[in-house]
């Protein structure tokens, strides 16, 4: 199935291993280095799970045709636990943010997939890590899929960020070791507070009426 190219507010078709897996609204789309496209959309499948924002889907897993209103109203009718879903909360979903308004942006021309970078927010750094891919959206914004360090410790996979939000700059290897050693140890020592808290706690507590003795 072919990649279209879209407009913001195009109703959307995607599908996962030639499976329909759901309709929405688009709100963004890009092309990133690695070739990937980049979908952002609101999806009916959004609406049941809480979702706030829009999500980002890749053509390497999600292919994507035209749809119609009436294709997203016949998903919401039949999807179970949609609860208050309409068109008007997608359409709600999709309003863009304001641009970022602090640090300084670097021109996706001089960065690459593989490249050390930190990820900065109201231009603090919020941690370093590793750029897997990078792309221009039709919007204007950059889209960035960063690895950071904090993932390992913590998700163990791949964060979404955009320009509007945030600034990712480029960083030495050392930066990122130094951040890992950081963090083994703040790791380290809340293992090591949280099982003096859990003997302590143990030690107070009568055990045989823990265990029904």
């Amino acid at each position: 199935m072919a990649q279209t190219q879209f407009e913001s507010g195009s109703c959307v078709e995607l599908y996962r291993e030639g499976r329909f897996y759901s309709a929405g609204i688009l709100v963004d789309m890009g092309q990133m280095k690695s070739g990937r496209v980049a979908y952002q959309a609101v999806l009916v499948k959004d609406l049941h799970r809480s979702r706030t924002r829009p999500v980002v889907y890749f053509s390497d897993e999600f292919k994507t045709k035209p749809s119609s209103l009436e294709r997203i109203e016949s998903e919401i009718a039949t999807t179970k636990n949609s609860g208050q879903a309409t068109i008007e909360n997608l359409k709600s979903r999709t309003i863009k943010s304001d641009p970022f308004k602090g640090g300084r942006i670097v021109p996706s021309t001089e960065l690459n997939p593989g490249d050390y970078i930190g990820l900065y927010t109201g231009n603090q750094l919020y941690g370093t890590g590793m750029l897997r891919d990078i792309g221009d959206m039709i919007s204007g914004r950059i889209l960035y899929e960063v690895l950071l360090v904090i993932n390992i410790f913590q998700r163990q996979y791949t964060e979404i960020h955009f320009s509007s939000y945030a600034d990712v700059r480029p960083v030495n290897l050392q930066q990122v070791k130094d951040e890992i050693e950081i963090r083994k140890a703040n790791l380290q020592l809340s293992l090591e507070k949280m099982l003096n808290h859990d003997v302590s706690l143990l030690e107070k507590q009568d055990l045989s009426r823990i265990y029904g003795g």
